[in-house]
């Protein structure tokens, strides 16, 4: 699915670009200067033009965002990739541990500023350019082993004996 957007920019604001509508993406643009461009926001089920997939979710979301006349106005960006609470629930993924990444050409990557908003179902990135960006992570959370269990419970019988302050 895809959205082509118009956008105006106001130098010093920023600018909500949504195509949450017809492809889960949303920007959030930081403009530097005053002026329109265009966004092309695509969202695929497959890491689009790439060979080397990323421990894929059962999300398969990724997308593209190309642009005319963008960069050259803004500062940062914030690119959130929507999904619903649904998706999570019937996959059994874990929320927390999505992320939004990015394809730098040779590896997905995930700079110190992305992450996930679990309130407003998205993963986000910051970003000072566009490209192929991919959500990561959320796989279920492993089951702790049979001996992490018996330590937490041998834990939890020391801590209870240490509260019955025997001397």
């Amino acid at each position: 699915t895809h959205s082509n957007e118009a956008v105006s920019f106001t130098a010093g604001q920023i600018t909500t670009v949504d195509g949450s509508k017809t492809s889960d993406i949303a920007v959030d643009i930081h403009a530097t200067s005053s002026g329109t461009g265009e966004m092309h926001l695509r969202k695929y089920p497959m890491p689009p033009n790439t060979t080397n997939a990323f421990g894929e979710t059962k999300l398969g979301k990724y997308m593209r965002i190309a642009h005319q006349n963008v960069l050259d106005k803004m500062d940062w960006a914030i690119i959130k990739l929507y999904y619903t609470d649904d998706d999570i629930v019937a996959l059994e993924l874990n929320e927390s541990a999505l992320a939004l990444l990015r394809w730098n050409g040779n590896a997905w990557t995930c700079p110190s500023t992305c992450g996930v908003n679990t309130t407003g179902n998205y993963a986000w990135i910051n970003t000072t350019s566009f490209s192929t960006f991919g959500m990561s992570g959320g796989m279920p959370a492993q089951e702790k082993s049979w001996k992490e269990r018996v330590l937490e419970k041998i834990d939890a019988l020391i801590d209870k004996v240490k509260s019955l302050d025997i001397e």
